[in-house]
């Protein structure tokens, strides 16, 4: 059986990532509109801001990117090739298309999330002013 490098893989990974990340880029506006609505959404919580969690995120997907074009150049011009290797350059081209579908999901879905978060916190409300106290023996 003959053992044969990937260059299509790492080609297009090679190609796919820069051209994911200018659609990042392109999509600024709507990162900023989508971390705004987050922090809007979940402003009763004093943990962690969703903000911090959402920039976390976005910005280790970003560096693993970069780590991923890097490998994919490196393996297509030292011409081999590991299964580590491909893992790292799959998962880059992956976590970056998912960071890239996210804005418009959230821009299709988020004004429902956010009415349904509304409605659950009102039912909590009613249902906390409508518990009568316990009575005394």
């Amino acid at each position: 059986m003959k053992n044969t490098f990937p260059a299509d893989f790492y080609v297009v990974s090679a190609t796919v990532i820069p051209v994911l990340f200018l659609a990042l880029l392109v999509q600024g506006p709507g990162l900023e509109q989508m971390i705004e609505a987050t922090k809007k959404s979940f402003d009763n919580l004093e943990r962690v801001s969703p903000s911090i969690v959402l920039f976390i995120l976005g910005a280790g997907g970003l560096v693993y990117g970069i780590v991923g074009e890097v490998i994919a150049l490196n393996e297509l011009q030292g011409q081999h090739d590991s299964m580590f290797a491909r893992v790292l350059v799959f998962l880059a081209v992956f976590i970056l298309l998912i960071g890239v579908a996210t804005i418009p999901l959230f821009t299709i879905f988020g004004p429902s999330f956010r009415d349904a978060v509304r409605r659950m916190r009102k039912a909590r409300n009613r249902n906390d002013n409508h518990k009568t106290p316990e009575r005394e023996s």
